[in-house]
């Protein structure tokens, strides 16, 4: 019988903290979906995980603790580089995970080259639990060889996966620009109620007529 994707997802992380008893620190896990707990990519293509991470509330400074969800930026490195400072082989921010559990599905950590900025390689993936941009032993998770990019001379057509994280974010913008343009339009009109009320002698009116912003 074939599980949901779910269900087989949930069935993948219960399977990737076992297997990485020995390199993830309590509750953290990786899932690459489909491949299992490492993943190759070719060009062009999203690079998603599925998985669990920390939640810890006693991170030392400058480190940040946990408060209502856990949350940990994850890094890609080069095989072999993920202690002391972290740097993103990506060349750029870490991804930082938040989750209302401590498990998570589908988040993207990068983008392979040429459209993205991870090139190829051999890659470790390393869970800065407390966020200060080090590797702390005892407290962050190291998976090595997690990722492998490798890149064909012959590239491909960008992955359909980049077209939809595209059009996700002008999807989202717009449905932003609407929200602020409505609640432009309620302000307006409030404040024209507030004016309203004022003239017409409402001494409540009047009052929050003058602790309006200008």
């Amino acid at each position: 019988m074939r599980l949901p994707r779910r269900a087989a997802v949930a069935l993948a992380v219960a399977l990737a903290a076992a297997l990485f008893t020995a390199e993830a620190q309590a509750a953290d896990s990786i899932s690459f979906g489909d491949q299992g707990q490492t993943a190759t990519f070719g060009a062009n293509a999203v690079v998603r995980i599925d998985g669990s991470i920390t939640y810890n509330t006693d991170c030392p400074k400058p480190g940040i603790k946990d408060f209502f969800y856990p949350a940990t930026d994850v890094y890609i490195v080069d095989s072999g580089t993920g202690t002391g400072k972290l740097q993103d082989a990506s060349q750029g921010r870490p991804n930082t995970i938040v989750s209302a559990t401590t498990t998570f599905l589908d988040e993207v950590i990068a983008m392979t080259a040429p459209s993205g900025n991870l090139e190829e390689g051999d890659y470790d993936v390393v869970y800065d639990t407390c966020q200060d941009g080090n590797f702390d032993p005892g407290v962050d998770t190291v998976f090595p060889h997690a990722v492998h990019v490798s890149i064909p001379i012959l590239l491909p057509e960008p992955d359909g996966a980049i077209a939809d994280l595209k059009s996700e974010s002008r999807t989202e913008y717009e449905s932003w620009m609407k929200t602020r343009q409505l609640m432009s339009g309620v302000f307006k009109l409030a404040d024209q109620a507030i004016k309203t009320q004022c003239k017409a002698g409402n001494p409540i009116g009047c009052a929050m007529k003058k602790v309006a912003p200008l």
